[in-house]
This record gives C-alpha cells, sequence and structure tokens, in this order.
C-alpha cells in the first residue's frame, strides 16, 4: 500500500510516476496523498467529462479536507471504513458555486476524485458526503468481487439519482451509498459540534435522499438480482420504513 497511486496501478509499475501534492495522516498508520495524475492517466477520465483543477489553492483545499474529515470522524465506525479505502484523492474542477462533482473508478480500488469547495455554505459538509460517497462504491464493488449481488448485468432499472434507466448494478450502488450517507447524517444530526445551519442542512439532505429513496421502493424483487443482492436490497429499504421487500 505504501507504494499505491492511481498512475501506478493503472500502469501496473509500483515504481510509474507519482506526483504528490501533499499528504494527510488519517490515524492508525494510514495516509491519503493528495496526487495530480499524469497526462496518460488524465485522459482515461477527461474523455468521460472529468476536468481537474489545475492550480490548487493547496493550503485551503488541505484545510478543507481535513474539515471534511474531522466531521466523518465524528462516526467513529464510518470513518475508519473511509480511512481504510481512501489511498489517494485527486481534486476536480467544479462548474459553479454550490456544486459538487465525484467520481470514483471500480478498477482503481483506493482512489477517489472530488471538487472541493472554497469558502462556500456547508462546504465541507459537502465534501465530507462527496468523500462518503466515493469511498462507499470503491467498499462495495470490492464485495461485489467475493460475493456477487447481480447476476443480469444487462437489467436496466429507473434510477431517481440519473433521472434516467441505468444498469440496475449501478442503482443497487446507489442505495447502498445514499443508505450509508443517511445513517451518517442521522448521527451527525445529534451532534453539538454542529451549527443550526449545518443541522438544517443534514434534515434537507435526509429528507431529499429519502424522497429518491422512495422511487425504487419495488428494487428487491426486481429480476436481475442474486438473493444475496436481494436481501441487501431489502434490509437497505427497510431502513427507510420500505416494506415491499423480498422475503429472507
Amino acid at each position: 500500500m505504501s507504494n499505491y497511486g492511481t498512475h501506478r496501478w493503472l500502469a501496473s509499475d509500483p515504481m510509474a510516476d507519482r506526483l504528490e501534492i501533499a499528504t494527510l495522516d488519517l490515524g492508525d498508520s494510514l495516509e491519503c496523498r493528495i496526487e495530480k495524475l499524469p497526462v496518460p492517466s488524465r485522459v482515461r477520465y477527461e474523455r468521460s467529462g472529468l476536468a481537474f483543477l489545475e492550480s490548487l489553492s493547496i493550503k485551503t483545499h488541505i484545510v478543507t479536507v481535513r474539515s471534511a474529515l474531522s466531521l466523518i470522524a465524528l462516526v467513529p465506525s464510518l470513518y475508519a471504513t473511509v480511512a481504510a479505502y481512501l489511498r489517494t484523492l485527486h481534486v476536480l474542477q467544479a462548474r459553479g458555486t454550490d456544486f459538487d462533482v465525484s467520481h470514483s473508478d471500480p478498477e482503481v480500488p483506493f482512489s477517489i476524485f472530488v471538487s472541493i469547495p472554497s469558502g462556500e455554505r456547508e462546504g465541507k459538509l459537502r465534501l465530507a458526503e462527496s468523500i462518503i460517497h466515493e469511498c462507499m462504491h470503491l467498499q462495495l464493488t470490492m464485495i461485489e468481487n467475493e460475493l456477487p449481488l447481480v447476476c443480469d448485468r444487462n437489467a436496466l432499472y429507473f434510477s431517481p439519482w440519473q433521472a434516467t434507466w441505468r444498469p440496475l448494478s449501478g442503482v443497487l450502488h446507489g442505495l447502498y451509498v445514499f443508505s450509508v450517507i443517511d445513517a451518517y447524517f442521522r448521527a451527525l444530526g445529534r451532534s453539538c459540534s454542529l451549527t443550526q445551519d449545518e443541522k438544517a442542512f443534514v434534515a434537507k439532505r435526509r429528507e431529499q435522499i429519502a424522497q429518491e429513496v422512495l422511487q425504487i421502493a419495488d428494487l428487491a424483487n426486481v429480476e436481475g438480482l442474486t438473493n444475496e443482492g436481494g436481501i441487501l436490497v431489502g434490509r437497505l429499504l427497510r431502513r427507510f420504513g420500505l416494506d415491499r421487500l423480498r422475503p429472507v
């Protein structure tokens, strides 16, 4: 893991370039490197529409990332999971104020790509959500490598997050990720560390997530999930009080 880097992974070369901008101490001997991608690896992501931030106000960005990680650390069990997957972070260019962009690559196991709000309202909360979001995608991808959750890779289902028909696996990922985020915000909403405005933001996001999940209330019963996938989906839906569940 000490040799890990996104470009190194893609190049299958532990000695390839690793353009380190900064290193963050995550505790328990774990570190996260903020890296700039060399051109050969950048193209892979730029072709899919991602734009990398060229000029980094590194001190400001590090403060924001550390603030977001401190918010995640208010829920220790979640922080431990995030810290286990967050080896490399790449900074993306947002499309404007109050707009967040994030990405993870299922073929790259310990790297996330996020925009970093600077001086924006609830920016550190939004960044915390983005970090959790992408780390949970990485976690579920690794789980799926050992325990298949979808048996029909061609199956489609309407995604409330993309507002279009998406592969069933992607919708399952969305449900898992936003279930974790909702549980995080529920715990965070009880914290005395948040301001009233931040608590209002958390409550609003939880309501938005609940409304989105309501649109996939019958997901546990669709064709294309493995038995384990159906059980997982059913239990996640139960968290939101939805009872159209596959029998366990």
